[in-house]
C-alpha cells in the first residue's frame, strides 16, 4: 500500500522502466487496497442497515403506541372495500380483534340501514384522487349493539405506501345521545308550555265565571240593597220603616259574609294557603276531603308523624306530584280504592301513591308523550328526590318519591 501510495504521488511512474517484480507487487497492492475497501463498504452498508432497522423500530414503537392508545380507529380499504389494516384500538371500541378485521368486507360491520349510503360515497371518494370525506354512520358492536360512528377518510389508492382509502373513525354514540335527549327535551318542554298556557287559559276563564256569576252577582244584589235603603232613608223616620232597614242590613250583612267566604275560596284556588300555613299533611287531607266529594273512590291517608312540614319549596313540589298522580288516577286509571302514605325520617321522606286501577303498559311510563308522567318526574328532580313509577295491567299503579333530606343541625 505504501509502494502504491508512493506511486500515486508520483506523476512520472514510467510503466515501461518497471520490472515484473515491481508490477506484480503493484498488482498485489492494489488487489489489497481494493479488499480493503470493499471490507469498509461492507462495513457501512451493516451499520446503515442497522441503523435504519433501529429507526424502523422505533418507527413502529411509537406508531403501535399511538394507534394502541388512541380514542380513534384507523382503518385502511382497498378498493372494493376489504380491509387490509385496522388498528388495535378497535377491539376497544367495538369488540374485535384487528385480525378478525383484516381481509373482511368493511360493510359486513356497517348497520344494513347505512349500507346504500355508505356504497354510494365510498364510490364517490375512490373516483378522484386524494379525496377527502367525513361521515358518520351506525356500526355494529361484536356484542350486537348499535354504535353511531364518525370517520374523516382520504383516497390514496396511488399513494405506494398506503395502496388504500385511509380513515379515521371515532365514536360519537354519546354525542348523538345527548343530542336525542335534547331534541327530546326541547319537544316535551315545548307540550309543556303549550300545556301550561291550555291550563291557565282554562283556569282564567274558569276563575272570570265564578267572579262574574258569584261575585258579581252578590255585588249587584247589595248593590240593589244599597239603592233601596237610600230610597228608605229619604222616608220619615218610622217604626216599619227601621224595622225594614233592620232587615235588609242583616240580609246584606249575610251576604257580605258568603261573599267574602266565596273570594277566600277562589284566592285558595289560586294559591294554597293551607299548604304555606299548615303544612304538607294537612294540604293533602284537605284535597283527599274535596277529590272525596267528587269521585266514588275511596281514599286513604296515613301520615307519618301525623303533620309532616318541609321547606315552601319541598311542599310546594311534592304537593304538585301528589295533585297530577291524583288527577291522573280521577281521569286514566278506573280504581275503586287509593292509598297515600307519607313517612318522614330523620334522612328520608317517602311519599307513595297507591291505586287498584288498571295499571299501564311500561311503553306508555316511559312515553315522552305522558306528560303528566314526565311532569312529576321534573318535579322530583327539582328538589333533588328520586321518583319511581311501578304499573301492572290490571293491578293497578304504585308511584314512590323519595326525598333525601338535610340532618338537623344541632346547637
Amino acid at each position: 500500500m505504501d509502494n502504491l501510495k508512493s506511486n500515486k504521488n508520483n506523476d512520472n511512474v514510467n510503466i515501461e522502466t518497471m520490472t515484473q517484480d515491481d508490477i506484480r507487487h503493484l498488482i498485489q497492492n492494489l488487489q489489497t487496497y481494493q479488499i480493503e475497501l470493499e471490507l469498509k463498504n461492507e462495513e457501512l452498508r451493516n451499520i446503515r442497515s442497522e441503523l435504519t432497522k433501529e429507526k424502523l423500530k422505533k418507527d413502529e414503537a411509537f406508531f403501535k403506541e399511538l394507534t394502541e392508545n388512541s380514542s380513534d380507529i384507523i382503518v385502511v380499504v382497498n378498493k372494493t372495500g376489504i380491509i387490509t389494516y385496522v388498528s388495535s384500538s378497535v377491539e376497544r371500541l367495538l369488540g374485535y380483534k384487528p385480525e378478525e378485521m383484516i381481509g373482511q368486507n368493511a360493510y359486513k360491520y356497517i348497520h344494513p340501514a347505512d349500507i346504500p349510503r355508505s356504497i354510494l360515497d365510498f364510490g364517490k371518494a375512490i373516483l378522484t384522487k386524494d379525496h377527502s370525506v367525513t361521515n358518520s354512520f351506525h356500526i355494529l358492536h361484536k356484542d350486537g349493539s348499535v354504535r353511531t360512528l364518525e370517520g374523516f377518510g382520504k383516497n390514496l389508492l396511488d399513494n405506494p405506501d398506503i395502496s388504500g382509502f385511509i380513515m379515521n373513525i371515532h365514536d360519537i354514540s354519546e354525542r348523538k345521545q345527548v343530542e336525542s335527549s335534547l331534541t327530546t327535551s326541547k319537544r316535551i318542554l315545548q307540550k309543556l308550555r303549550e300545556r301550561l298556557q291550555t291550563v291557565v287559559d282554562k283556569e282564567r276563564t274558569r276563575i272570570a265565571r265564578e267572579i262574574h256569576d258569584d261575585v258579581g252577582q252578590s255585588l249587584t244584589g247589595l248593590s240593589m240593597d244599597l239603592a233601596l235603603l237610600r230610597r228608605e232613608l229619604d222616608k220619615p223616620d218610622t217604626k216599619s220603616v227601621r224595622s225594614l232597614i233592620g232587615v235588609k242590613l242583616n240580609e246584606m250583612n249575610g251576604a257580605v259574609s258568603l261573599l267574602v267566604g266565596r273570594v277566600r275560596e277562589i284566592a285558595t284556588q289560586l294559591r294554597l294557603e293551607v299548604l304555606d300555613d299548615l303544612g304538607l299533611s294537612a294540604a293533602i287531607r284537605w284535597k283527599i276531603r274535596e277529590f272525596d266529594e267528587r269521585t266514588q273512590i275511596r281514599y286513604r291517608f296515613k301520615s307519618n308523624p301525623r303533620d309532616i312540614s318541609l321547606n315552601s319549596k319541598q311542599n310546594s313540589f311534592l304537593f304538585r306530584i301528589f295533585m297530577e298522580a291524583m288527577t291522573n288516577i280521577v281521569r286514566h286509571a278506573k280504581a275503586q280504592n287509593v292509598e297515600i302514605i307519607l313517612e318522614q325520617k330523620p334522612l328520608l321522606l317517602k311519599f307513595q301513591i297507591i291505586d287498584d286501577g288498571k295499571g299501564s303498559p311500561k311503553k306508555i311510563l316511559e312515553s315522552s308523550k305522558s306528560l303528566g308522567i314526565y311532569s312529576m318526574k321534573e318535579y322530583a328532580k327539582t328538589i333533588g328526590a328520586r321518583l319511581n313509577i311501578s304499573s301492572h295491567l290490571r293491578k293497578g299503579t304504585s308511584i314512590t318519591v323519595e326525598l333525601p333530606l338535610e340532618k338537623p343541625k344541632h346547637d
